[in-house]
């Protein structure tokens, strides 16, 4: 048992009676090394994983259902800053602790709040859990030194931060990898002209040994984050009901992606504080690039109902 973990939690004076008792055994079970020169200190950032088969454990000593304490789980952000993530596979990763509480330190900020993120999609994986897949990452690309990527690479990084900071053209904060190429083609440009292949730099950039956070989307957004068409693609429900992507529905796919980023970047670059397993499996394949290039073309893509 952790007593940094447990005093933690206690001081947080959670009002909810049984999100103070989920939160209380996730303490126990929380590893702390923290600072062996400093044991009294509190460590910055606590964490643990969850196994399916802890789930039945912690439950019957929280005096609920499997079920009930998973939607604990879920909403034990509503009671303190933290970060629960709920993996497909049914493993989970709780990561806690005093950094939550307190705002980045300013000689810190270019690594934990970037002033841009460059976002590639990924192919929508065989096993999703309720139609969320891990299908995309975001790199920050001023952390990345250029002497460590080939000139394309940089190019593309560079091309991503300027269309962040731009006020008209830029999308945002959030930068698609298809937003690179189509704003390429409003220059009348390509990856080609360019002397670039958009295959090798996507492969370069997922293979880099960089920060890279995994996104977990729903098959919607992640369509939507791929496209690079001129008019926007097309999207088909079983009911019969098509939707076109319009510019202001890319934009709130962006914005949403973003507070996500703004959110979780903090608990990503602070994860290696914390001892637990790193989950971030690397997809080969890009079954979406087909429509990274801009086309008059719009695609069809079918998606499931919600």
């Amino acid at each position: 048992m952790s007593t940094h973990a447990v005093e933690y939690v206690r001081s947080l004076q959670i009002a909810d009676d049984v999100a103070r008792r989920v939160f209380l055994l996730l303490a126990k079970r929380t590893h702390t090394p923290g600072d062996a020169r400093r044991p009294e200190d509190v460590p910055e950032v606590m964490g643990l994983e969850l196994r399916p088969g802890d789930i039945p454990v912690l439950a019957l000593h929280a005096q609920l259902s499997p079920d009930e304490l998973r939607q604990r789980l879920r909403g034990l952000k509503q009671h303190a800053r933290m970060d629960v993530l709920e993996h497909p596979d049914g493993v989970w990763e709780i990561v806690y602790g005093p950094a939550y509480a307190r705002p980045p330190r300013p000689q810190h900020s270019d690594l934990l709040t970037p002033d841009a993120w460059l976002v590639l999609g990924l192919p929508w994986p065989e096993q999703t859990r309720e139609g969320w897949g891990e299908c995309a990452v975001a790199i920050a690309p001023q952390m990345i030194p250029r002497t460590l990527v080939s000139t394309s690479v940089g190019l593309a990084l560079d091309f991503a931060r300027g269309l962040a900071r731009d006020p008209g053209d830029g999308p945002g904060k959030t930068v698609f990898f298809s937003d690179i190429t189509l704003w390429l083609d409003s220059q009348g440009k390509t990856w080609a002209d360019l002397g670039a292949d958009y295959d090798a730099v996507i492969d370069e950039l997922i293979d880099a040994q960089v920060p890279q956070l995994y996104l977990t989307l729903k098959q919607k957004p992640h369509a939507i984050l791929c496209d690079a068409s001129r008019e926007g693609m097309r999207l088909y429900y079983p009911n019969g009901d098509v939707e076109h992507v319009t510019p202001q529905l890319r934009q709130e796919v962006q914005r949403g992606i973003t507070q996500s980023l703004e959110r979780d970047w903090l608990l990503y670059i602070l994860l290696p504080v914390v001892q637990i397993p790193r989950r971030t499996p690397k997809l080969r394949g890009y079954p979406w690039r087909s429509s990274l290039l801009p086309s008059s073309r719009r695609p069809e893509v079918s998606l499931p109902p919600g």
